[in-house]
């Protein structure tokens, strides 16, 4: 027994240096990413083309970029906080969820 818990904690740390490098691998890319940034590039995560990146922009640009997000994913989140967004002043309030939720309950 004391083989086989070993060789448990031997994996186990195995996982933990393993991910800890994934993390540190993906870090690093992310400041390199940056470091290899041209105007078209920056252009292209400057989607409202305000000239600057939002926090929003740059977190779902990075996000895509490491493959942990598709696009088509992030749109259709979009979309949805948009239909969600009456007021259409950029944020989601209590009323307006009620109201969602009373319209399509009112639906079924």
């Amino acid at each position: 027994t004391g083989i086989v818990a070993a060789g448990v904690f031997v994996t186990a740390l195995q996982d933990v240096v393993m991910n800890n490098q994934i993390a540190k691998s993906r870090k690093d890319r992310t400041f390199e990413d940056v470091q290899k940034m041209t105007p078209e590039i920056f252009a292209k995560m400057d989607e409202d083309g305000s000239g600057g990146l939002s926090k929003f922009e740059w977190v779902s640009y990075m996000l895509v970029l490491e493959g942990l997000v598709e696009q088509e994913t992030l749109d259709g989140l979009s979309r949805i906080f948009d239909k969600l967004d009456r007021s259409k002043d950029g944020t989601i309030s209590w009323y307006e969820v009620e109201y969602f939720q009373k319209k399509r309950a009112m639906m079924i």
